[in-house]
């Protein structure tokens, strides 16, 4: 048998899966709601304030690689205990400016950068 489905249920079907991811990864975006995540433009500003190096995290929610990265991420200990230390700047899919300072190695995601206070590069 055959079950065909309207444009607005499958619309609709749509919007409420996409609604519940979204709120499933919250500020996090699967990385950790236990970080005090910030954007770029945000995480600058801060890192800049308060005399602290940048720890970048860009990822893409549609890479299995980066699914698997931030599950990992999110339960590391150790990341927990040096987070910190750091400003946590979150980037995901579209925030992704792709400038060449966060490109050093490569656009390919899951990666992970890491800037001093002269905003140089550490990976």
């Amino acid at each position: 048998m055959m079950i065909l489905f309207s444009p607005l249920t499958f619309a609709l079907a749509l919007l409420s899966i996409q609604g519940t991811w979204s709120q499933d990864k919250g500020k996090g975006r699967g990385l950790g709601e236990h970080f005090n995540w910030l954007n770029l433009e945000d995480g600058l500003r801060v890192a800049r304030e308060e005399r602290k190096p940048l720890m970048v995290i860009i990822h893409k929610s549609w890479c299995g690689a980066s699914q698997v990265f931030r599950d990992r991420f999110a339960r590391s200990q150790s990341i927990s205990e040096a987070a910190p230390n750091f400003v946590m700047v979150n980037i995901e899919d579209d925030d992704d400016p792709h400038h060449p300072a966060l490109e050093p190695d490569g656009a390919y995601v899951p990666r992970i950068l890491f800037f001093g206070m002269q905003r140089c590069v550490h990976v």
